[in-house]
C-alpha cells in the first residue's frame, strides 16, 4: 500500500527492477507512477483507494480476498499525516487518521497472515514512523499514535514463524522526499 507515497514509489521501482510481480495501491494520482506502469506494463497493477472513504476501505478488503492466495509479500506503507496541534485534534481528525494508517494495515493483515501460514511462506513490513519513539510531535500527534496502533501485532503473527511467516516494523526516520 501507499504506492504513490515517494517511499511507496521507491519501493515499487526497486521491487519491480527484481522482476517481481507488484499490486501496488494508492491514492493520490502519480505521474511517476503511472509512467512506471508504462514501463513495465506486465508486471505493475494499480488500485486507487481513499482509505477515509469506508466503501473504498471495503472494496480494498474484498479485493484482498480475492488476492490473497498470490500475495506473497505485503508491504505497508499508507499514511496520513495531517498537521494538528494536539489542542485541537477532533474525532474526525483521529477516524481519518486510523482510518488509513491503521485498520487496512490490521484487516489486510488478518486476512494475508492466514492465507500465508498456510502456504508456508510470508513476508509482512509495516512502514511505521520514529516519531512513535519519541510519543509523536505536538503536530503529529494523531499521526504517530495510529503509526504506533499498527505496531501492535497479535500474538498470532509468532506463530506464523513456524510457517515461515516473517512481520517485520520499520520505523522510518526523517527522509528526504518531497513532503519532508
Amino acid at each position: 500500500t501507499g504506492a504513490s507515497s515517494d517511499i511507496g514509489f521507491e519501493t515499487t521501482k526497486l521491487l519491480l527492477q527484481e522482476k517481481e510481480i507488484v499490486w501496488g495501491t494508492y491514492h493520490n494520482n502519480s505521474k511517476k507512477l503511472i509512467n512506471l506502469k508504462k514501463n513495465y506494463p506486465n508486471n505493475l497493477f494499480l488500485s486507487k483507494y481513499d482509505f477515509v472513504k469506508k466503501n473504498d476501505l471495503l472494496s480494498y478488503l474484498e479485493e484482498i480476498k480475492k488476492k490473497k492466495n498470490h500475495i506473497k509479500s505485503f508491504i505497508s506503507l499508507s499514511s496520513l499525516r495531517e498537521t494538528v496541534d494536539y489542542g485541537s485534534i477532533s474525532i474526525d481528525h483521529l477516524i481519518d487518521h486510523f482510518s488509513v494508517n491503521t485498520i487496512p494495515l490490521v484487516l489486510a493483515i488478518q486476512e494475508l497472515g492466514k492465507e500465508m501460514s498456510v502456504s508456508g511462506y510470508g513476508r509482512i513490513v509495516i512502514g511505521s514512523s520514529i516519531g512513535v519513539k519519541f510519543g509523536g510531535g505536538v503536530k503529529s500527534y494523531c499521526y504517530s499514535l495510529t503509526k504506533f496502533a499498527s505496531e501492535l501485532l497479535p500474538q498470532i503473527s509468532k506463530d506464523w514463524v513456524a510457517s515461515n511467516v516473517l512481520t517485520n516494523i520499520v520505523r522510518i526516520g526523517v527522509t528526504e522526499t518531497n513532503s519532508m
